[in-house]
């Protein structure tokens, strides 16, 4: 049986705290949600899951349930698009 594939949100990346515990400055914050919320929805996810909630490719494969080689292709392409995005 498959999970249900997990949408995250723009809303959800405001929870999401790091393993480390670094508290991103409130103005920072407000550029990632607006980047985020331009990429597609599988850019976004992937984002999040790995880069935001720090999970593996293993683990967002089995989110997502994509195989682990789709992970990094999506992964790759959504960091290209948000480092396009982001505003210098």
């Amino acid at each position: 049986m498959r999970r249900a594939r997990r949408e995250p949100t723009i809303e959800h990346a405001d929870e999401i705290r790091h393993d480390r515990d670094v508290a991103l400055d409130p103005g920072l914050r407000h550029d990632v949600a607006i980047v985020l919320a331009d990429l597609s929805t599988d850019q976004r996810a992937i984002l999040i899951l790995r880069d935001l909630e720090g999970l593996s490719e293993a683990e967002a494969a089995a989110v997502l349930d994509v195989a682990k080689g789709t992970i990094k292709s999506r992964l790759h392409r959504a960091r290209e698009a948000f480092r396009k995005r982001w505003p210098t």
